[in-house]
């Protein structure tokens, strides 16, 4: 049953370089973690309606992570395919942002090739593979499995909570449901995650510097430096002469940034209009008119704090 669970894990993270609580899931879960610039793929069809795949790794560059009694220089493992070993087909998917595998590989730019394994028996499984991710995505990649790795090792509940609510935030990301559920069995949440001063902080800093995953976390707390950045947003697109379906879009959810999407009342006459901002049907004109509305909307939306 643990081997199925792995598999059913892989239909969320083989086909994208996952920036949400998935990548946690792929850390925890691997044995080991290694880079390689030297490896090789085998097939070996064993009949006419299925195949096998093996990576065959001939020297392995760098370990990001090792929970196995031993140190290797290289190693074969069997490759899980999609259509062979899981459906991702009949998945539904996950829920986050997701970055795709890139397509061309740029002449003169460095690419690294990350691959994580379980040990079965004495069979390696590589059940997830980055290929030629780029240098900027690996070194995020790199801190996220190192510093996630250092606290497996802690066995203290208290102190693993804290560390992981720590690396969620410090990576802009936000605690997903299986962490939340777990701690509320420990009792160390009640109904909501407490966070500190200093995780707010981080958060805030964070979320000024581009990365707006953590926006759930911050919007109430800081909901007056949130407004004005989402309401700067939303009047420097309305001063633009020639608008696109990216500023419509921007435009649009800027707004439901502010108004936690207009108070989650979907049926809402501004939730509506709302949406017919992104409605390739409707003509630029009468969405100037929306965004003309949405902005005062936006401009008059009450602090949560203060209701």
């Amino acid at each position: 049953m643990k081997f199925l669970k792995t598999v059913i894990f892989l239909l969320t993270t083989i086909n994208c370089y996952s920036q949400n609580s998935n990548f946690r899931k792929a850390i925890l879960k691997s044995d080991l973690i290694i880079v390689s610039t030297n490896f090789t793929y085998d097939t070996i069809r064993s009949n006419d309606f299925s195949k096998e795949i093996y990576l065959k790794v001939n020297k392995i560059n760098r370990v990001l992570k090792n929970n196995l009694p031993i140190t290797l220089d290289s190693l074969k493992a069997t490759v899980l395919q999609d259509g062979e070993d899981f459906y991702s087909g009949i998945y539904d998917g996950s829920s986050g942002d997701c970055i795709e595998m890139i397509d061309v590989i740029e002449e003169y730019k460095i690419y690294y090739n990350v691959f994580f394994l379980k040990k079965e028996n004495d069979t390696y499984i590589a059940y997830l593979i980055f290929k030629d991710i780029p240098s900027d995505q690996y070194i995020n990649y790199t801190k996220q499995i190192e510093t996630l790795s250092d606290i497996e090792s802690i066995s203290n509940t208290q102190q693993r909570f804290e560390k992981t609510l720590d690396w969620f935030i410090n990576n802009g990301i936000m605690p997903d449901t299986d962490f939340i559920d777990f701690y509320k069995q420990e009792g160390l949440i009640t109904n909501d995650i407490q966070y500190s001063d200093l995780q707010y902080q981080e958060a805030l800093k964070l979320f000024k510097n581009g990365n707006k995953a953590l926006l759930p976390m911050i919007r109430n707390k800081h909901f007056k430096e949130i407004k004005a950045h989402y309401v700067q947003i939303m009047e420097e697109i309305s001063k633009k002469r020639d608008l696109d379906y990216s500023d419509f879009y921007n435009f649009s959810k800027s707004a439901d940034a502010v108004t936690n999407d207009f108070n989650n009342e979907y049926e809402s006459i501004n939730t509506i209009i709302d949406d017919l901002l992104t409605n390739t049907c409707y003509s630029d004109y009468k969405k100037e008119a929306i965004m003309e509305h949405l902005l005062k909307i936006v401009k008059n939306w009450k602090d949560p704090n203060q209701e």
